[in-house]
């Protein structure tokens, strides 16, 4: 099958960030990937 797209990926992220931000900073992990999102979808957006 295809890979989820960046959207849902950040919609199923949010829902597990909403759920599990009661127990402690979840941006601390998200920041490695939302900086290799963001390179991928410059990349896509350029070409």
């Amino acid at each position: 099958g295809k890979p989820p797209s960046t959207s849902q990926l950040m919609s199923k992220i949010r829902r597990q960030r909403e759920r599990i931000s009661l127990d402690f900073d979840f941006d601390d992990l998200l920041v490695p990937f939302s900086h290799s999102t963001q390179r991928k979808v410059l990349e896509v957006t350029q070409v």
